[in-house]
């Protein structure tokens, strides 16, 4: 158990940065780096242990990542269950085809050429069809909602104010020209008339 203490304390570490961090671009290399580990570790096991060298990776990890982004966008399920589904189907999906290859004796160059084969196949069907969105893929929304941070509603209250103030020096230049064709005794009554009623449309709120 004592050999599993380090990578206890390493995985709590990881899942409380959101919790403390709010940089964008720290989460997503942090997620980034996590996400290539991971395909790094999948590879070294099949690589490292079982000594087969495979170049069909990005089939399981495209497929996981399709199967919970499709779940998610398109049919409304939870992120978690959409999260264990996906893992599922990655799974899955290299259960068939290493049952496929090892039972026809594929070892070495053929095997890795074999799973090099089916990750572009399925890259191919990835870019075509219409349930991952194609070429284009498949876009997950953020909705903040009730989650709205505290720097969100200051941003937006900010940009209330500017938009009020912007009204308010647009009026107030109007309101400018318009005292100067008071003093000009060369404008029409008419005209001034016609400042003074577009002020008052113009006024902020």
């Amino acid at each position: 158990m004592k050999s599993f203490a380090p990578t206890a304390i390493v995985i709590a570490v990881l899942a409380a940065v959101p919790l403390v961090v709010q940089s964008n671009a720290t989460l997503n290399f942090l997620v980034v780096t996590l996400m290539i580990a991971l395909a790094g570790q999948g590879w070294n096991i099949l690589g490292g242990y079982g000594g087969q060298y495979s170049f069909g990776h990005a089939a399981f990890f495209g497929t996981g990542a399709y199967v919970t982004a499709i779940l998610q966008v398109r049919y409304g399920v939870n992120a978690w269950p959409g999260f264990a589904i996906g893992i599922a189907a990655g799974a899955a999906l290299g259960a068939v085809i290493g049952a496929l290859t090892f039972r026809s004796g594929l070892r070495g160059s053929y095997f890795a050429l074999v799973t090099l084969a089916f990750a572009e196949v399925l890259r191919i069907v990835a870019s075509v069809a219409p349930i991952t969105g194609a070429g284009v893929g498949t876009l997950m929304t953020l909705e903040l909602g009730a989650h709205e941070t505290r720097n969100d509603r200051e941003q937006s209250r900010l940009a209330g104010a500017v938009r009020a103030d912007q009204r308010g020096d647009a009026a107030g230049r109007r309101g400018q020209r318009c005292a100067v064709d008071r003093l000009q005794s060369a404008k029409p009554a008419a005209h001034v008339v016609h400042c003074e009623q577009r002020l008052s449309h113009d006024a902020p709120v």
